[in-house]
């Protein structure tokens, strides 16, 4: 039997200060605004803890592989209940 045990940690947080700078929305206060206000922000990880946080290809394969997936397997099951 073998088994894989991988443990990937948040290695920053600049993922969240660009997202920040692009969607920003302040309706009290603009120019506070990102450059696209309220914008919808999808998080993937692609930044590997084990190379310094460095992003691969493979990362970011993985990681919106994975995000498509979730979605197409959560439509699914909206749509099965829904029936």
């Amino acid at each position: 039997m073998l088994l894989f045990f991988c443990l990937y940690t948040c290695i920053g947080s600049h993922g969240t200060y660009v997202a920040a700078i692009a969607a920003a929305y302040q309706p009290d206060c603009t120019d506070r605004n990102g450059v696209a206000p309220g914008a919808k922000v999808v998080g993937i990880k692609i930044g590997d803890s084990r190379l310094g946080s460095e992003e691969t290809a493979v990362g970011l394969i993985r990681a919106v592989s994975s995000y498509f997936h979730n979605i197409i397997w959560h439509r699914n099951e909206i749509l099965e209940h829904r029936k």
